[in-house]
């Protein structure tokens, strides 16, 4: 039973249970009581890829700790609470709006919902479903485009890297080359790479300086051509809207020069034969050649390549025994390290040693690399 004593209230045991009792003077604890909920909750802004709403608050919204949350949803069903879906911030005329750094998707229906806050006591949710119009903005140029002129397989080729435009819907990525820094006149060399493709190599780069089908190049033959080539990257995004502009960079192919001498030997006939390969072991390809005469250069030779491993050879135009040139040589690296020479037959491609010499690294015994020759 519970007694009044000197004006509190006390418990007393009945029937083995416990009673329980406020002190004197308090009321029972209340729940805080819910806030009212938003009204008028109407669109304000509506794009292919950003959205707002505007919502009238309750008096309660101004009291201390209050406020609100807004949570959006893709499709037409609304958050089912105040921590489900994406959090969208509102300004101070109750204007709740899309981030412009992660826009939606077009033309697509997307569902807000708000509550008022107060003291972690939630109102009643109101939502509202809207759709993003039709997409008619043009995706970001890509950034940070590059180009890398390399020896690849044996052929020149220009390896282009970049980052697109992650914020939209892409469809394809284009790519055009030219030879002057302009896309008009320009060859598109790659119509339709898949979207979120970073990377693309360029293995058609053009006829180099002089072509093997013409027959032996001649004395001075420069190898590789030193034209700049212009590269243009451009993204589509699904709904047919281009990139408001190409991304563009430029490299030059030829743009390391090889170049050293050759000694000229009793009985050589006043004339040794001078060529670059490069390539696959038992795949590879002339990339230089000519004939160095004591008339012609003094027996001097350079060739313009892009970056990557070489072997030069050198090598009489007077056959040796049994059909060899007794005086051939390759300029390579050997197996421990160090740059020299090595015995060249001079009979076949097949006996070329495998490509060692980087021409970005420095000189070589008789050989001399320039980067960015004139």
């Amino acid at each position: 039973m519970s007694r009044l004593i000197s004006g509190m209230l006390v418990t007393a045991m009945v029937a083995g249970g416990l009673v329980l009792a406020a002190a004197s003077g308090g009321a029972p604890a209340q729940a805080a009581a819910k806030p009212p909920a938003a009204s008028h909750l109407k669109v304000v802004q509506r794009t292919d890829h950003r959205l707002a709403v505007q919502f009238a608050v309750p008096a309660a919204f101004y009291r201390p700790g209050a406020g609100s949350v807004v949570r959006l949803t893709a499709g037409r069903t609304p958050a089912a609470s105040p921590s489900k879906g994406y959090a969208v911030a509102t300004d101070g005329r109750h204007v709740a709006r899309t981030a412009a750094t992660s826009p939606l998707v077009a033309n697509t229906y997307y569902t807000f919902a708000v509550w008022i806050r107060h003291r972690g006591v939630y109102s009643k949710r109101i939502t509202i479903t809207t759709r993003t119009r039709p997409d008619t903005t043009r995706p970001n140029p890509v950034t940070g485009l590059t180009a890398k002129a390399s020896i690849g397989d044996g052929s020149g080729q220009v390896t282009l890297t970049w980052t697109g435009d992650h914020t939209d819907r892409m469809g394809y990525v284009r790519i055009v080359r030219n030879v002057d820094p302009t896309t008009t006149g320009g060859e598109v060399v790659a119509a339709r790479l898949p979207a979120g493709t970073e990377s693309w190599t360029d293995t058609k780069i053009g006829p180099r300086a002089w072509s093997e089908d013409a027959g032996w190049p001649g004395p001075g033959n420069p190898g590789f051509n030193r034209l700049t080539y212009y590269y243009f990257v451009i993204e589509r995004d699904q709904a047919g809207n281009f990139s408001r502009s190409y991304a563009n960079t430029s490299t030059v192919l030829g743009s390391q020069r090889l170049s050293g001498t050759v000694t000229f030997a009793p009985g050589d006939g006043g004339q040794r034969t001078v060529s670059a390969f490069a390539g696959r072991p038992g795949a590879l390809k002339l990339v230089g050649a000519f004939a160095a005469r004591p008339d012609f250069f003094n027996g001097s030779f350079q060739f313009d390549v892009p970056p990557g491993l070489y072997t030069v050879c050198d090598s009489s135009n007077i056959p040796g025994p049994d059909g060899q040139d007794a005086t051939g040589s390759c300029w390579v690296v050997r197996q421990d390290g160090t740059p020299g020479t090595v015995p060249y037959p001079g009979t076949s491609v097949s006996q070329v040693p495998t490509p060692s010499i980087d021409v970005t690294r420095g000189d070589y015994t008789a050989i001399r690399f320039t980067a960015n020759a004139d």
